[in-house]
């Protein structure tokens, strides 16, 4: 029998698989718009996704119109904007090591 893990667990938005939440970035509301809590500190409810583009591309390609953890709805064109932000922040973050 496996011992649960002492780290936090959260779901991937793109891959559905159950991992330490140290090892993901944290999507969140600001008002009415999603955004990435790189410092996961904004406060509400967050949703959570590896930082691999494997995870992020099925995210944007997802059909799914509403994010749960989140209670939000989410039109395919955010779904996209959104992916196409965090590829953006993990390049920039690539270029700076």
């Amino acid at each position: 029998m496996r011992r649960p893990s002492s780290q936090p667990q959260r779901t991937c938005m793109g891959c559905m698989e159950r991992d330490s939440k140290k090892r993901m970035l944290r999507i969140a509301l600001s008002g009415e718009t999603l955004t990435l809590d790189e410092a996961a500190r904004l406060a509400g409810r967050g949703a959570y996704i590896h930082c691999d583009n494997r995870c992020i591309t099925s995210f944007g390609r997802s059909k799914a119109r509403d994010l749960r953890s989140l209670k939000r709805n989410i039109s395919p064109g955010e779904r996209r904007k959104l992916a196409e932000l965090i590829h953006a922040r993990l390049a920039s973050h690539a270029a700076h090591e």
